[in-house]
C-alpha cells in the first residue's frame, strides 16, 4: 500500500433471509492520495532524497507525498501552502519536529500530517481559502503543543492524536487520547447549521462556544484535573438553536474533584441554545452537582452526581440523580449493573452488538472501544453508517469512513 493516508468508503451489504444473516462486504472507494511523486527526508545522502523537511516541502508539487525518516530529528519551522500529505516512514513510530507547522489556506487545499511529534504548534492561517472552498487539514496519529485549526475557512480533521490542545471552527476530532482541551470557537459566518463531530476522546476539558454549528459530543472520558480553575469538564456557553436539529451530548463520561456553588462538572449557561440533549451520559462531582444549568435541557437515561442552575432540567426515562455512581475505568467505561442495559431503549442509541445501550462511554454505536489504538498501523473505521431496522428481504448499505497510516 505503501505510505500514507487514505479514506474509504465500504459498503457493507446485508441480506437477511430468515433467520440467517449473510454477509458481503465490497470495497468500493480509492485513496484519497492522488498518483504523485514520493519525496523522501532522511540522511542517506541518496540521490533525489533531502535532508531537511523544508527542502522537501520546496520540491513537492501539489498532492505530492513527503515521506519523513523516523530515525532523524528535525529542527525547523514549516510553512505549507499547498496541497501535500507529511507522513512518517515507519508506521506506528512519529518523525519529530523541532519547531512548528504554518498553513497558508488555498482554495480546496487538502493537506494530511500523519505521524508528527513536534515541540511546537500547528496552525492555520486564511489564505486565499474562503467559505464556499475550504481547506481540508487532516492531522492523524500526531501531537502538537497545540493544534490550532480555529479558523472560519479550514476544516479540521483531527485523528487519533495525543496529548495536544486543538482548537477548531468546523470539522470533527476523533479517537485522541490524553489530550489537555478540545476548544469549538464561534466562526464569523453565522447560521452554517451543519454539525461538528467531537467522539470517542479523552481529554481534561471541552469547551463549545459556537452558534453556527450543532454538536454531537459522544463517548468521551474528560476528566478535569485536580487543580483550581478546572473545576468543570465540559461547558457549553453558547450553541446553534434549531426546532429540527438537536445538539446531542451522548455516552460520555464527565468528572471533577471540584465543587463550587456557582457551577458544576457540566455547565450549560444563559447565552446556550435550549436545543440541547444529554443521553446516557454519566456526570460526577465527588463534591457537588454535576450539572449546572440556566437553560432547560433534556436528560434521558443518565446518571448524574447532583443537578444546581437556575432552570430545571426535563429529566425522564431513568435519569438518577443522587444516589450511588459507578466506578469506571480511565476511558470511562463502566461494568457496574448500574450502568449496563440502562441506558435509552431507542433502538437509534443500542450498541453495537445490537443490544440496549449501556451508559457511559462503553455504549451506544460510537463506543470508545472503536476508538482505542489497541492495534497500531492498522486500518480505524470512525464514521459507521448503519440503519436502525433490518426487515427480511431487504439489501440495506453500511457507510464507513477510515483511515490507514500504514
Amino acid at each position: 500500500m505503501g505510505n500514507g493516508f487514505c479514506s474509504i468508503l465500504l459498503i457493507l451489504q446485508i441480506k437477511i433471509k430468515m433467520k440467517n444473516l449473510i454477509l458481503l462486504f465490497t470495497l468500493i472507494g480509492s485513496y484519497t492520495t492522488l498518483k504523485a511523486a514520493d519525496i523522501h527526508v532522511n540522511n542517506s545522502g541518496n540521490a533525489g532524497t533531502y535532508t531537511t523537511i523544508s527542502a522537501g516541502l520546496t520540491a513537492a508539487a501539489a498532492n505530492d507525498r513527503v515521506i519523513i525518516s523516523s530515525y532523524g530529528i528535525y529542527t525547523e519551522s514549516l510553512s505549507i501552502t499547498k496541497s501535500v500529505t507529511l507522513t512518517s516512514s515507519v508506521s506506528g513510530i512519529p518523525f519529530t519536529l523541532i519547531g512548528g507547522i504554518v498553513i497558508t489556506g488555498t482554495p480546496n487545499m487538502e493537506v494530511r500530517i500523519i505521524g508528527c511529534e513536534a515541540s511546537s504548534n500547528l496552525s492555520f492561517a486564511g489564505g486565499t481559502a474562503t467559505l464556499a472552498d475550504k481547506a481540508d487539514v487532516y492531522v492523524v496519529s500526531s501531537s502538537f503543543g497545540r493544534i490550532n485549526l480555529n479558523n472560519d475557512f479550514c476544516i479540521a480533521h483531527v485523528l487519533f492524536c495525543s496529548k495536544s490542545r486543538v482548537d477548531l471552527t468546523h470539522g470533527e476530532v476523533r479517537g485522541c487520547m490524553d489530550m489537555t482541551s478540545i476548544i469549538i470557537e464561534d466562526g464569523s459566518a453565522s447560521g452554517i447549521g451543519d454539525t461538528l463531530f467531537i467522539v470517542g476522546n479523552t481529554c481534561e476539558y471541552i469547551y463549545w462556544g459556537n452558534d453556527d454549528h450543532y454538536f454531537y459530543i459522544a463517548n468521551n472520558s474528560v476528566i478535569a484535573p485536580a487543580v483550581t480553575g478546572w473545576e468543570k469538564s465540559l461547558t457549553i456557553s453558547k450553541s446553534f438553536n434549531s426546532s429540527v436539529t438537536k445538539n446531542m451530548v451522548v455516552n460520555n463520561y464527565f468528572e471533577s474533584a471540584y465543587y463550587r456553588s456557582s457551577e458544576g462538572t457540566v455547565s450549560v449557561n444563559s447565552f446556550a441554545a435550549v436545543n440541547i440533549e444529554f443521553w446516557n451520559c454519566i456526570i460526577l462531582n465527588t463534591s457537588g452537582s454535576g450539572l449546572n444549568t440556566n437553560v432547560t435541557v433534556k436528560i434521558y437515561a443518565s446518571i448524574v452526581s447532583g443537578i444546581s442552575g437556575s432552570a430545571t432540567p426535563f429529566k425522564l426515562l431513568g435519569t438518577t440523580v443522587g444516589g450511588t455512581i459507578p466506578s469506571v475505568d480511565q476511558y470511562g467505561r463502566c461494568l457496574s449493573p448500574l450502568a449496563v442495559d440502562q441506558g435509552a431503549p431507542n433502538l437509534d442509541h443500542y450498541d453495537i452488538d445490537l443490544t440496549r445501550n449501556d451508559i457511559g462511554t462503553f455504549g451506544g454505536p460510537y463506543s470508545i472501544n472503536n476508538y482505542i489504538d489497541t492495534a497500531s498501523g492498522n486500518a480505524r473505521v470512525y464514521d459507521l453508517e448503519i440503519p436502525f431496522e433490518i426487515w427480511s428481504g431487504q439489501t440495506p448499505q453500511v457507510k464507513a469512513k477510515s483511515v490507514h497510516t500504514k
